[in-house]
């Protein structure tokens, strides 16, 4: 029969004679593989089946729930003492808690009874086979694949499928099921299964018959249960996807409106038509509506089938009927039909506008008369012109003032939004406007379709005195070179203002021979500056345009002496540096003293946009980019001979490439650079009884005797020289001459005098016989015979230069021929 759950301490171990006899054996066995006390009513607690072997001699016994780590107990379930024979239960239970009353942890626990016979028999322990207690509820999920039941004009979409995953704790999963709503809540659908088999395939059918809906979403919920009723869920969705669209479609203005009274070519407004599928196209419409009181009203309409949709449409502006529409906003809408095959479609374009009117207006003239004593730079007269449009923006317009006679003496335009002018009197011929005289100003306004609108306005003049003292303004020098190098970076004026005491304002503009004012300086008051200075700049900090300038002072005498307007001599703003040009002659130079290009003529040349060049410099630089001969002076030179010796008295190095850079400097310290190449030849120079050819440009690959294995251009350059080597040693002059090769190296560990003897021994000298050889074998190559050819590797024994030298040491690393009788 069942025992109650008792909770008693723990007995002590019991002790026993080794020689007393074991009882019959006892035992504790699970009556399930694990409890869940949150899961299925059954495994809310886990029963143990009881047998005492010897149960009649029984004295004590105790049975409790062990952890699964060392054998902890966790939990007594029951026990006594006594004589016996004892009541002894045949079942206990456990809930799956610890003595404090606590679940205990998620894992694997064992059952264990002990049994004592005071004396009579041996005591016994047995446990039970291991069960676990279950907590954790499963964490499913799913998803269908393909996400969403495919579109199908008709019949069945194709099926989804879905794999159902979960996570469990420590029992194994048992069973999963999902269960499928419409939007109302209504079940439609159970898919489900074992664990074992998560895969499942809905075909979109649903109970009471037909198929999912197109564009509708079928909320799910997936159960997931383990061997023990732990249950969890997880909230999935189906859906089926919506009637597709064709693509994009959409209908475009060129332009946000026109003018059908316009002769410009914005009379018409074309209407682009984009479709997303021509080809299941099955009708088309365009049509233009007018915007009334927030409102669409048709007014043109134009319809066809696929075959005959054109890729825009011109309106004119007239209605259905074949008259003008009237005037203001419009948009068109386009109109798709696809059948079942798509969605309709429909796109709208930008609101545009239909205008038919011209722009209207007025001038405004402030002051309307204007007393030449005050008419100025600093009392000019504003016109203002005032004009709009109902649908259209304005654009530009045009304004001129003309005298009674008719004559155009101002005229002004601009682009809109700038719409005011102010006029200090002068006129287009420099002049100033009469005293006595009113003159009629006229705006031709053109607004963005061309439509041209006239207004009116007009100006009453009276008249003023010129001052009674002369003004200046002096340009200290002839120009300026902001970008050159320092010594002209600015240019000051300097000023004189004639009766000063009666100055109100003050202006100097920067202006360029095409009367564009660059840069202005300006101040109110009697003191006018007696010195200004230009660097050249602009007020956005930006150079100015490259020419020639002048500086206009006007002063300003309100009402007491007409404005005063004088101009410097012109000066130059040079931004421009110098134009050089190197020209070599002979194009290989050879200065070994055989007669033949000994001498090399270097001709520069230049030219400036503005200022004149004042001074040159040449410089050539050897191969290790190193200064090695400079020449300067005043423009122009004549040309250089140069025999090819550098500023210390060496030679030029056979077979390499000389850099010459060419400094040309203007009057205003602007500075040009040209640059050329000044190729050697092989130098063949009298040495003791022979000659003696040293070439320091055959580059090999590193710690090689490789002179092929490089960068193109390097290569080329090595077969090159080698080339003009044989040629230089078959002329005839040379042929009964032999000839010794001799490799030399730059010795690296040139400051520790052990280490530069091993180096020198063990690497440079075989690394540069090996190279004497190859060199030997590459003269060969070129039809040169091998008895005219000795070699020998001399490394770093003989540098030219110390090798600690680390810009010159490069002429080391060379390979020397010694021609002998």
């Amino acid at each position: 029969m069942a025992a109650v759950l008792i909770l008693a301490g723990c007995a002590s171990k019991p002790k026993a004679p080794a020689t007393l006899p074991e009882a019959e054996g006892s035992s504790i066995q699970a009556e399930a593989a694990g409890l869940a006390p949150s899961g299925a009513e059954r495994f809310k607690t886990i029963g143990f089946a009881l047998y005492f072997g010897g149960g009649e001699s029984v004295t004590a016994w105790s049975a409790s729930i062990l952890g699964s780590k060392g054998g902890q107990e966790l939990r007594k379930l029951g026990g006594g003492t006594g004589a016996p024979p004892l009541v002894l239960p045949d079942a206990l239970s456990w809930d799956g808690r610890d003595d404090s009353g606590a679940l205990a942890p998620e894992g694997t626990y064992s059952a264990r009874l002990t049994v004592e016979y005071g004396g009579k028999f041996k005591p016994s322990r047995t446990a039970s086979k291991s069960f676990v207690l279950a907590l954790s509820p499963p964490v499913p999920s799913f998803s269908p694949n393909p996400a969403q039941f495919a579109y199908v004009p008709e019949g069945a979409p194709k099926p989804v499928s879905v794999v159902v995953a979960a996570k469990g704790g420590v029992a194994k999963l048992d069973e999963w099921e999902i269960a499928v709503y419409d939007a109302a809540g209504s079940q439609v659908k159970a898919l489900s299964g074992p664990m074992s088999a998560p895969k499942a395939t809905w075909d979109g059918s649903i109970d009471g018959g037909g198929y999912v809906k197109t564009a509708a979403a079928y909320p799910a919920v997936l159960t997931v249960a383990d061997e023990f009723g732990n249950v969890g869920t997880f909230r999935g969705e189906f859906s089926a996807a919506d009637v597709p669209s064709a693509g994009p479609c959409s209908i475009e203005t060129h332009r946000v409106g026109f003018s059908p009274m316009s002769q410009s070519v914005k009379n018409t407004l074309s209407l682009y038509v984009n479709v997303g599928s021509k080809a299941k196209l099955k009708a088309w419409q365009v049509q233009v509506s007018a915007v009334e009181k927030g409102n669409a009203v048709p007014v043109r309409t134009y319809r066809g089938s696929a075959s005959d949709l054109p890729e825009s449409i011109g309106w004119d502006g007239k209605d259905d009927s074949g008259r003008l529409a009237a005037e203001g906003s419009y948009f068109a809408s386009l109109d798709l039909d696809y059948g079942k095959d798509y969605k309709p479609a429909r796109a709208r374009s930008r609101s545009f506008s239909l205008v038919t009117t011209a722009p209207t207006g007025s001038i405004t003239v402030d002051p309307p008369t204007a007393d030449l004593s005050d008419l100025g730079p600093k009392n000019p007269v504003d016109l203002t012109v005032q004009a709009k449009s109902a649908y259209a923006q304005i654009a530009s317009w045009v304004m001129a003032a003309y005298d009674e006679s008719g004559v155009s003496v101002a005229v002004w335009s601009a682009n809109w939004p700038k719409n005011k002018v102010s006029w200090d009197g002068r006129t287009v011929e420099g002049g100033l406007i009469v005293p006595g005289m009113r003159y009629k100003v006229v705006a031709k306004v053109q607004d963005e379709y061309g439509n041209v609108g006239s207004l009116k306005g007009g100006l009453a003049v009276a008249g003023l005195t010129p001052p009674t003292e002369p003004s200046s303004i002096e340009a200290s020098s002839g120009g300026l070179a902001p970008t050159g190098d320092g010594s002209h970076p600015s240019i000051a004026f300097n000023i004189s203002a004639g009766d000063a005491e009666s100055v109100e304002a003050w202006e100097v503009g920067i202006v360029s021979e095409n009367n564009v004012v660059e840069k202005t300086f300006k101040g109110a008051g009697k003191q006018v500056p007696k010195r200004l200075e230009w660097d050249g700049r602009i007020d956005d900090g930006s150079f100015a345009p490259e020419g020639r300038y002048s500086a206009m002072l006007t002063l300003s005498y309100g009402a007491t002496y007409a404005p005063a307007l004088v101009e410097s001599k012109r000066f130059v703003l040079d931004l421009t540096p110098p134009t050089g040009k190197i020209t070599l002659s002979p194009s290989l130079f050879s200065p070994d003293g055989d007669g033949e290009n000994d001498v090399e003529t270097i001709t520069v040349a230049g030219e400036a946009s503005l200022g004149k060049i004042v001074g040159w410099n040449l410089t050539a630089y050897d191969p290790g980019n190193s200064p090695f001969a400079t020449w300067k002076g005043a423009w122009l030179p004549e040309p250089i001979a140069w025999d090819g010796k550098g500023s210390d008295g060496s030679l030029v190095e056979s077979a390499s490439d000389y850099p010459l850079v060419l400094k040309i400097r203007d009057e205003f310290g602007n500075v040009g650079v040209a640059k050329s190449s000044l190729a050697t030849d092989i130098l063949a120079l009298i040495s003791g009884g022979g000659y003696r050819i040293r070439i320091s440009s055959i580059v090999f690959k590193g710690y090689t005797d490789d002179y092929r294995d490089l960068p193109p251009a390097l290569a080329a350059r090595n077969l090159e020289t080698l080339d003009l080597l044989a040629a230089k040693l078959k002329l005839p002059r040379f042929v009964d001459y032999k000839v010794k090769l001799e490799g030399h190296a730059v010795m690296i560990n040139w400051d520790d005098e052990q280490k530069g003897r091993g180096e020198q021994s063990a690497i440079l000298v075989p690394l540069s016989k090996a190279r004497a050889e190859a060199i030997k074998a590459a003269l060969m190559e070129r039809g040169m015979s091998g008895d005219r050819l000795m070699t020998e590797g001399l490394g770093a024994a003989n540098p030219i230069v110390p090798d600690s030298d680390y810009v010159n040491r490069w002429k080391n690393r060379r390979v020397e021929f010694y021609l002998m009788k």
